[in-house]
Formats: structure tokens, sequence, C-alpha cells
């Protein structure tokens, strides 16, 4: 399978053409008014607690397409 390898996050998605792309925050994650709003506006999206390098940094909210980053989803933007 092919992965959607980017060095920072696409402005649209590439199967779809959606121009809402979320970022995934890995691990426990403590609940703060500005997180609540990101997830609700659909630019975070709250991943698994587990994670690996090679898991997506961000994901397509129109069809849920996987993204990933060059160098792994660590390197891929701010956390909260």
């Amino acid at each position: 399978m092919d992965k959607n390898v980017y060095k920072t996050k696409p402005s649209t998605c590439p199967a779809c053409g959606s121009a809402v792309i979320a970022k995934i925050l890995y691990g426990y994650r403590k609940m703060n008014p500005e997180l609540i709003k990101d997830v609700n506006d659909k630019k975070v999206v709250l991943g698994c607690c587990v994670t690996k390098p090679d898991f997506p940094a961000w994901v397509c909210t129109g069809c849920e397409l996987p993204l990933y980053c060059e160098g792994g989803w660590r390197l891929s933007g701010h956390e909260y």
C-alpha cells in the first residue's frame, strides 16, 4: 500500500479534495477549552494512547484517508 507522505500538512486531501485535514494527537490528553474547540472544529482528531513511529500525522475528515508526515508523526506540528 502506498502511503501519502508530506513534509508539512497538506492543504487538501489527494483522494477527495476536502480542505478539512485534521492533525491526529496521540497519547493521553488532558482536555482543555482550546483542545475541545479544535476537536469540535475538526482541526484535531484524538488518536490512540499507544503509538508507533509510522502512524499517520493527519487525517482527512471527509473521507478518513490517513496522511503521513515525512520523518514520522512526532515531527508534524504543535502539541497541546
